[in-house]
């Protein structure tokens, strides 16, 4: 579960919307590092994500109020 901004998520590893891909938990939670999104991540290479990056740059960070759209900036 993460929780922050008074909502709590609960992350589904599978579903609608998901791609074949299966991202890393670095993945997922580095995913608003510059260059925002998922790929390559300068100097994050040799980091294991914590649950504050999670909260902080995490994609769920990235998500709707509805929690379907990825938007462009964080909510």
């Amino acid at each position: 579960m993460i929780e922050g901004n008074g909502v709590a998520l609960v992350w589904a590893p599978a579903g609608p919307g998901w791609y074949e891909h299966y991202y890393s938990w670095n993945d997922i939670a580095f995913y608003g590092v510059s260059p925002v999104g998922f790929g390559e991540k300068p100097g994050y290479e040799d980091k294991d994500a914590t649950i504050e990056d999670m909260n902080t740059t995490g994609l769920p960070c990235y998500l709707s109020e509805d929690g379907l759209t990825i938007m462009n900036e964080p909510q």
